[in-house]
């Protein structure tokens, strides 16, 4: 779950970058989630899922957006610590 609350069944709010001309939401916390990211990889404890983390991290990083799937991959990742 991402570290924010989002009122039930509400999506990321998105918003038009006038200058790119794409849309991209407001509320993704993607620095966040690198960050978090950073943490897990710094950590080495996570090392049997490096190559995801590492992936997740490169597309967050190059969009600059989160998707939800995407944080809920990082949650599984760190509750699938407790089982390797």
């Amino acid at each position: 779950m991402p570290p924010f609350e989002l009122p039930a069944g509400e999506r990321f709010r998105p918003a038009y970058d006038r200058f790119e001309g794409f849309i991209m939401c407001i509320d993704c916390k993607w620095e966040e989630l690198l960050e978090k990211i950073n943490d897990l990889l710094d950590s080495g404890d996570y090392e049997w899922a490096e190559d995801t983390l590492n992936g997740i991290h490169e597309t967050v990083e190059d969009h600059e957006h989160a998707t939800e799937r995407q944080w809920q991959a990082i949650t599984n990742i760190e509750e699938g610590l407790h089982k390797h």
